[in-house]
């Protein structure tokens, strides 16, 4: 694939995953995906594979998402990276907290082979 069809891929994804349908993210992660999400909070972590993914995704049922908006998709060679604003509110706590996550997507032929996400200032919504 070319940087054009990953960054388009990309977008579509994250597209669908804010709609709550996240086949099509599924569709593009390698069987080896590394997913790694750099936060201070529960959801930080390394996550291995599709399933891992799907553990991480099943672990924003903490949350209340109030709002998720994709600011910009850019690709160049066999990265992608996504810029979103992400606002929602800690179950546990009710506090809510929001910023920019920046996740950075490293492609292997078509499909996703290392994900690296990044959350800005939301630790402090996890503590009571």
């Amino acid at each position: 694939m070319t940087a054009a069809d990953n960054q388009e891929a990309v977008n579509t994804a994250l597209n669908d995953l804010k709609a709550q349908r996240p086949a099509s993210l599924f569709g593009l992660l390698a069987e080896t995906v590394v997913w790694n999400v750099y936060e201070d909070n529960p959801l930080g972590g390394t996550y291995n594979g599709p399933t891992g993914v799907q553990a991480y995704l099943g672990k924003m049922e903490q949350v209340t998402i109030s709002s998720f908006t994709v600011d910009a998709v850019l690709a160049q060679n066999d990265q992608v990276v996504a810029l979103a604003t992400l606002g929602y509110t800690v179950n546990a706590t009710e506090k809510s907290t929001s910023g920019i996550t920046v996740v950075v997507f490293d492609f292997t032929g078509a499909k996703i082979s290392e994900a690296r996400v990044v959350a800005a200032g939301t630790g402090g919504a996890w503590t009571s």
